[in-house]
Parts: structure tokens; C-alpha cells; sequence
């Protein structure tokens, strides 16, 4: 798989993130898992083949060096497309550990995203100083650097200002900004059309300027099937469609008014909560009817 369709992969997750915290349903374990395992390997790949291509250069000719760096090309542009994948799904798995849905997300999510990022400042040091790069490759490089790191902050905005999206963005300001522009442009998930619009520039502009081979497409294949794995089947409605955020809002409100219902009809005795509330309203009806003990 090219790393291309991760972005679209995290594209997908960001946009239907909210809907995701609305069904009070964690990510599937065994998709963690294998995305854990995935990401582990294309690691130690990308480490092991940087030291070599690197101890390699000291006494290569300039054909082999040419060769070495465009190896090292492709690692640079595949750690850095893979990365919004692996921040978006950072970012959900910490809001999920917040609200107390999923405590075992964020654990394996954040320690993806930590490895990444070491992956990241190596490549980022390789652009600043790569051992005979040429010019505009470095200025290619840095160009995407630049437009993803942008996507990744439009796509956690998508989350809202909450906190694993300022955890994860790459400018804090800029995520805010575009968070506020969602929320009162559409409120909704991936509906909205100028959502729509940036995703096909981004898609256009990504299918133009990466020509550059994946170093590791296999691994690539299992992070994005593991990841797609993690939308579990009760988020989809009867025609294979994701359910919207208004969907599930619908759903959470329809399960919380059963679940009082039950209780106050449940011949045990109510929890202290509701007599709390049931005694301020009591205390609330009296000094309304001008009671002088109430409140």
C-alpha cells in the first residue's frame, strides 16, 4: 500500500472522530494490537535502514550514493505522509482514555506516536544535513513537511479544541482556528463543504508532487487494514454507511433516558445521586410556595 492512502485513511477516522467519542465505544482491541505490531516493525525498519544507508556513504562512489539517497528519500516521504495517520489516531485514543471510554487506546496509540516522532527528527536532521542531497530534493521534502504538517492540523481540528488535539497538532493556533471554522460552519462530521473541498486538494496535490516508492508497502498495507479495523461494525448503519455525529448524539440521549428510565422504576433504591437531585427540587418546589425551612 502507499503511504498516500494512509493520509486518506486518517482522513476518514478524523472525520467521523466525534461520532466515534459519541458512541461511548472503545477501539477494538485486537486492531490495536496489530496496529501496534505493524508500526513496531516499519520502525526498526526505518532506523535500521537509515544507519545503514549512512555508514554506507563514507565509502561509496557517486552512483552509490545517488542510489543510497534516493533510499533514504523514499524512508523521509514515507515517514512523514504515514505521520498524520498516526497523530490523528494519537489524538482519539487520548480522548477516549479522558472520557474514560477506552483506557487501553491511548497507551498503545501514544507510544506509536512517540516512536514516530523520533523517526521524524532523524529524517528532519537527514533534510537539514543529509550527506550529498540534492537541492531540490531538500526543497521537496520540506514543501510536504510543510503541507502535512498543515492536513494534520485541519484534520484534528475536525476533533474540536479538545485535548488531544492540541496534544497532537503541530500549531496550536492554527488547529484552534480551523476547529472554530468547523464548528460553526457545520457542527457535523466530514459533512461540510468546504471540508469536502480541502480534501480533494489535498488529494490532488498529493497524487502530483509524491512519486517517490514506499519503503516498506506491506507494513504500510497492515497499519491501514489495522486501522480500518478499528471502526467497529455498530457504527455503520443497514446501507454500509458511517453513522453521523447527529446519529449517534440521537443514540447517546436515547440510551441515557432508558437507563434512568429503569432505574426509577426498578423496585431498589435509588442511587444517591438522584436523591440528591430529587431532594434540591423538593427544596427548590418549597421555597417556591414561600416554605420558610426550604434552602
Amino acid at each position: 500500500m502507499n503511504s498516500i492512502w494512509l493520509v486518506e485513511v486518517a482522513a476518514l477516522i478524523a472525520g467521523h472522530g466525534k461520532a466515534i467519542g459519541y458512541s461511548r465505544l472503545g477501539l477494538p482491541l485486537p486492531a490495536l494490537n496489530a496496529y501496534w505490531i505493524a508500526n513496531r516493525q516499519r520502525a526498526d525498519q526505518w532506523h535500521e535502514a537509515i544507519h545503514v544507508c549512512r555508514s554506507q556513504f563514507e565509502s561509496a562512489g557517486s552512483s552509490k550514493r545517488v542510489l543510497l539517497w534516493d533510499q533514504l528519500r523514499g524512508i523521509i516521504s514515507e515517514v512523514l505522509l504515514s505521520e498524520v495517520l498516526t497523530r490523528v489516531l494519537a489524538a482519539i485514543g487520548s480522548e477516549l482514555e479522558r472520557e474514560n471510554i477506552d483506557e487501553d487506546a491511548s497507551p498503545i496509540t501514544s507510544s506509536v506516536a512517540t516512536t514516530h516522532s523520533e523517526a521524524r527528527q532523524r529524517c528532519l536532521q537527514l533534510m537539514l544535513d543529509g550527506p550529498s542531497q540534492p537541492t531540490c530534493d531538500a526543497v521537496q521534502l520540506n514543501r510536504l513537511r510543510y503541507y502535512l504538517d498543515e492536513w494534520t492540523d485541519m484534520l484534528l481540528a475536525q476533533l474540536g479544541d479538545c485535548h488531544g488535539s492540541r496534544l497532537y497538532c503541530h500549531r496550536l493556533s492554527r488547529m484552534q482556528e480551523w476547529a472554530e471554522e468547523f464548528d460553526s460552519e457545520n457542527g457535523s462530521d466530514l459533512g461540510g463543504v468546504d471540508m469536502q473541498l480541502r480534501l480533494l486538494g489535498m488529494r490532488r496535490w498529493l497524487a502530483k508532487s509524491i512519486l517517490i516508492r514506499d519503503a516498506n508497502p506491506n507494513l504500510n498495507q497492515a497499519i491501514g487494514r489495522s486501522s480500518i479495523a478499528m471502526l467497529r461494525p455498530e457504527w455503520f448503519d443497514s446501507l454500509g454507511c458511517f453513522r453521523s455525529l447527529a446519529a449517534h448524539r440521537m443514540q447517546s440521549i436515547v440510551a441515557e433516558t432508558d437507563g434512568l428510565v429503569s432505574t426509577l422504576l426498578s423496585p431498589n433504591p435509588l442511587p444517591a445521586h438522584l436523591l440528591k437531585a430529587n431532594s434540591d427540587l423538593e427544596r427548590y418546589r418549597n421555597s417556591q410556595s414561600g416554605d420558610p425551612f426550604s434552602w
